[in-house]
């Protein structure tokens, strides 16, 4: 009788501070006991799912969790809170402790989950053994001015709806029915991410895709509204010079979302980071061609564990 394909990753639910939180854990069978975990913190605005073909490259070398923050993938979110970088920072104390445990961690930050893993990096330094990030809007004012320069009308657009969206309750309600947002994220796809992102329809399995881009529109959409205004309204430079975590930071030669000297000069004014940029890759190289973004990333951990 042929032998069952081992599962490489599992789904499940925790509960902090009264919400229902999902994530990805990489199985006990396929992945080493020994060694810090990894928490991989995925970008804005996409869930957990999307990454699973990265998830599967990690899982035999390293144990990993990808976390889908309050409010994103299906993990449910608080109403009456501003979710910005802070509360996340918060969020993602209590996730390490109680969830991966209490021991020092690697980090993962992908995009805007890159933010989140230098705030953390920076805020709780002895539970972080290394940081690898991957195009990161670090310098949220710099990079809402380049957006201002060539979208000037969405980004105007947003900030006007923020406000409005949070005064209304009930219309956050109604643009949070499923039906509303598989429109919405269908919109997008098909209007921006097949024209930023032509790998996509050329190189993702479409039931994979497609399943992603599902659980992608269980985001609440304050959550989103409220990450981005916060994004826009602050620097992570200083707190990007005080971390002395050993990083790698990594981007892509074709970004157009955060352009490669932008990453460059990341690496410049942390500590202890160096910096690689990924040949013929775009932003969405982490889930067109995941082996691109695993082999730098897994070059990075080993030498660190040869340290």
């Amino acid at each position: 009788m042929p032998s069952k394909t081992p599962k490489l990753h599992v789904s499940r639910h925790v509960n902090i501070r009264g919400l229902r939180i999902h994530y990805l854990e990489s199985s006990l069978e396929q992945s080493p006991s020994s060694g810090p975990p990894l928490i991989f913190l995925v970008g804005w605005p996409t869930a957990s799912a999307l990454y699973v073909p990265l998830l599967h490259l990690i899982a035999p070398h390293n144990k990993c969790y990808v976390v889908d923050l309050p409010g994103y993938g299906g993990s449910e979110s608080d109403m009456n809170v501003y979710s910005g970088f802070d509360y996340y920072l918060d969020f993602l104390r209590i996730f390490h402790m109680d969830v991966v445990g209490s021991g020092p961690v690697h980090l993962l930050g992908y995009s805007t989950g890159g933010v989140h893993a230098i705030n953390y990096a920076h805020k709780h330094p002895e539970s972080v053994c290394s940081l690898t990030v991957f195009s990161v809007p670090y310098d949220g004012i710099e990079q809402f001015a380049a957006m201002e320069k060539n979208s000037a009308s969405r980004l105007k657009m947003m900030r006007k709806l923020h406000p409005f969206f949070t005064r209304h309750k009930n219309l956050i309600k109604l643009i949070n029915a499923r039906p509303v947002k598989i429109i919405a994220i269908a919109f997008f796809y098909v209007v921006i991410y097949t024209r930023l992102y032509p790998q996509m329809l050329k190189k993702v399995r479409k039931r994979h895709l497609f399943r992603s881009l599902y659980k992608t529109s269980q985001f609440n959409i304050k959550s989103i509204f409220d990450l981005a205004i916060d994004l826009s309204m602050n620097s992570f430079t200083h707190v990007a010079q005080l971390v002395h975590t050993p990083t790698l930071v990594l981007s892509a030669q074709n970004d157009t979302a955060v352009l490669p000297e932008r990453s460059s000069r990341l690496a410049g004014i942390m500590p202890r980071a160096t910096y690689e940029c990924i040949p013929d890759a775009d932003h969405a190289v982490g889930i067109t061609d995941p082996q691109k973004i695993f082999i730098p990333l897994d070059r990075h951990l080993r030498g660190f564990h040869t340290r």
